[in-house]
């Protein structure tokens, strides 16, 4: 539900969301309306489940608060036969009763979220059905994180910066940020690409982007960057995407720990 309140400051209408909490059956109940200051995601699956994505990937631990009970554990990719999300406990589950309302909260990115919604127990384990919203601090749907420099959108020919290779800046489980050619950068927005994403490792994933927003590189010698969103991609494109974003941070870690280990070691060594 959304409602539109008059900002006084600047005069202008600001979007107010009603937070959805939970889905029961044909059922959904409302919490009372947020502040100006918090932020609520757009209603519907795609926009929950995209950030769902990011959660199973890039969240080690989140806290499951039912009644005075506090249960710590991890939540896995989406299951879009029963829009449910698998729920593995790292504390004991005894005594959880199945089908009750539950919050889960967790950090992701540095920014405090969580959701309300129902635990359901299945043959093979705990399940929480799919929020219908997510209450977060961020305004990013998923966080956005830079790529390496083989990252690229071969755009098709025949229509928007047809044939052009765009260089990938950052990624995210809903989308990219792209340099495009400033001889070609205005009248972008709100434009629709098709292309495929491309590494020098064989990934390929073919792609449909809508343009949010176009802004100035920080060097004013680079190339302008737009900011882009997945359209109707599908869910195994977008995960293998969020894949191989992970891929690569952990690489990235991997090459930190062993660079700050080489330094340590020759801090410790005896001078020549």
């Amino acid at each position: 539900m959304i409602s539109f309140k008059q900002s006084s400051a600047h005069g202008i209408k600001r979007p107010q969301l009603r937070h959805a909490e939970y889905r029961d059956g044909s059922h959904i109940g409302f919490a009372a309306d947020r502040s100006e200051a918090d932020l609520v995601l757009p209603q519907g699956e795609a926009a929950v489940l995209t950030h769902l994505i990011s959660v199973s990937t890039e969240c080690p631990e989140v806290v499951l608060l039912a009644g005075d009970r506090v249960v710590r554990g991890v939540i896995g990719v989406p299951e879009l036969d029963r829009l449910e999300i698998p729920f593995q406990a790292l504390d004991k589950l005894a005594g959880l009763p199945a089908n009750g309302i539950v919050t889960v909260r967790y950090i992701l990115a540095g920014d405090a979220v969580r959701f309300k919604s129902r635990m359901v127990r299945r043959k093979t384990g705990w399940r929480i059905a799919l929020p219908r919203a997510i209450e977060t601090t961020s305004r990013r749907l998923a966080p956005r994180h830079g790529v390496h420099d083989s990252w690229r959108v071969s755009v098709r020919p025949g229509g928007l910066l047809s044939g052009e290779t765009l260089p990938v800046v950052d990624a995210a489980a809903g989308g990219l940020g792209l340099r495009v050619p400033p001889a070609k950068a205005a009248g972008l927005v709100g434009r629709i690409l098709n292309g495929v994403l491309r590494d020098v490792t064989g990934f390929a994933v073919p792609l449909q982007l809508k343009v949010h927003h176009l802004r100035s590189a920080e060097d004013p010698s680079a190339a302008p960057i737009i900011g882009t969103s997945f359209q109707g991609v599908g869910f195994d494109n977008q995960l293998r995407v969020t894949k191989a974003i992970q891929r690569q941070m952990r690489r990235r870690q991997q090459r930190a720990a062993m660079m700050a280990a080489a330094d340590q070691e020759r801090a410790l060594s005896p001078e020549e």
